[in-house]
């Protein structure tokens, strides 16, 4: 069964994100059930034997992301040192369809050859991840800032689990909320949730 309420976050400690953990503990405190996989130690095909990257409705990914412009169909995201997956790793290794909103905060997931794909031929991250199930998908086009990103998506789903918001509005009145924000007001921000979580 399907938890429509759970969220299961995937990071690599090995790869740790300077910001990732305060961006962790405060999406925990917004939903019902927080799953935490930690894949510094595992290879590809054991990531994929997770029940939880099925089984909870919300996928949040936190892992190192690289576009390869020159062959596209290799852009990956870095598992730990000694192990990445692309696209096609998700057509062929995952048993299971992914559920509701898969959100990625890896560089350039969402990045692809628009010149040498036609639609039915697309192969990227999104597209990919759409194929297998899920309703919709949430990745950066370009290289993140770590700071800027975990106060982009603690405020996405603060609008979306806390205030009830879409998906696509919970995005949407997070940028804006970001591009309009004060410096005193992202600080205060982040205080708040710093204090909240005991980072």
């Amino acid at each position: 069964d399907i938890n429509k309420t759970a969220l299961t976050h995937v990071y690599s400690s090995k790869e740790q994100l300077k910001h990732g953990k305060l961006e962790r503990l405060a999406i925990s405190s917004f939903v019902d059930e927080f799953s935490v996989q930690n894949i510094e130690a595992i290879d590809k095909e054991s990531m994929f034997e997770m029940d939880e990257l099925y089984d909870n409705a919300y996928l949040h990914i936190q892992l190192h992301g690289q576009y390869h412009f020159i062959y596209p169909e290799k852009s990956s995201l870095l598992l730990n040192h000694e192990s990445e997956i692309n696209s096609e790793d998700l057509v062929s290794m995952a048993p299971k369809q992914f559920q509701r909103l898969i959100t990625f905060t890896s560089c350039e997931t969402g990045a692809a050859d628009v010149y040498k794909s036609t639609f039915g031929t697309l192969r990227n991250f999104p597209t990919v991840m759409i194929l297998m199930g899920a309703l919709g998908v949430i990745a950066p086009l370009w290289e993140v800032n770590s700071r800027s990103t975990c106060i982009l998506m603690i405020r996405f789903y603060e609008n979306h689990f806390i205030r009830k918001i879409s998906p696509p509005q919970a995005l949407k009145d997070a940028q804006l909320w970001i591009s309009e924000a004060t410096v005193e007001d992202i600080i205060t921000y982040i205080e708040g949730h710093t204090n909240r979580t005991n980072f």
